[in-house]
């Protein structure tokens, strides 16, 4: 891949553009993050890379005959890919539009037939309900959390549309904030970072841990609670 050493498990961040999960740039979305930490705390090889990423280095060479046997050759060196696509919402994007279904399909069909690939977010859950049904092998769409799916996958070697505990949440969200999806990240030091939690002993839990996310230089935290979700959104900007 032209700029980027690729190793293990390919993390293709397609960017989820929804109010309670805002991940396009400058922002890095808590899911993503979610998946990366996942990978993190398992000490498993993995390469984080934006969509956007992928478009500059991809687009014109899936364009020619050459090109697509080269990715093809780059691609299967990999241990599997996870796929995370939100939603395009209406209006016009200067940059980090998220993965479209046509870019999707067109990933998934120079991704080797033998390796496995985990698809998640709110996008895959509507395309599914719109019909969509790639002819793949060893494709796995997430209806849950994905960042379970996978932890489940990488456990028993088998997919299924897990939920993730308290304590995974816990866990997962630490090791992804010091994950390549913050540290790789194009726009790292100039982003702002989503944070999700659900419910009081969240609420909780993330009181407990100021201190840890100061730690990680965070200077700027914003609280809106939403009292029908019971749910909290935190911005930290990282300087």
């Amino acid at each position: 891949m032209v700029g980027i050493r690729m190793e293990g498990w390919l993390v293709l961040d397609g960017y989820e553009d929804e109010p309670a999960a805002f991940g396009v740039p400058n922002y890095v979305g808590f899911h993503i993050r979610y998946v990366c930490g996942v990978l993190e705390a398992r000490g498993v090889p993995y390469t984080y890379m934006t969509i956007d990423q992928w478009r500059l280095s991809h687009k014109k060479r899936l364009e020619d005959t050459e090109g697509r046997a080269q990715i093809k050759r780059e691609l299967s060196e990999l241990d599997g890919a996870i796929v995370l696509a939100g939603a395009i919402v209406p209006g016009k994007y200067i940059r980090g539009t998220p993965i479209s279904r046509g870019e999707l399909d067109k990933f998934l069909a120079i991704f080797p037939y033998e390796q496995p690939v985990l698809c998640g977010g709110w996008a895959i859950k509507h395309w599914r309900y719109d019909g969509w049904t790639p002819l793949r092998s060893k494709l796995f769409c997430a209806v849950n959390d994905v960042d379970a799916s996978l932890d489940h996958y990488l456990s028993t070697g088998e997919w299924s549309h897990s939920k993730r505990t308290a304590e995974q949440w816990s866990e997962w969200a630490l090791a992804g904030a010091r994950s390549k999806a913050v540290t790789t990240h194009p726009d790292f030091t100039s982003w702002n970072c989503i944070k999700d939690a659900f419910g009081s002993s969240a609420v909780a839990s993330f009181v407990s841990n100021q201190k840890k996310a100061y730690h990680y230089g965070a200077k700027n935290q914003r609280f809106c609670l939403k009292s029908q979700l019971l749910s909290i959104a935190v911005s930290i900007t990282y300087v």
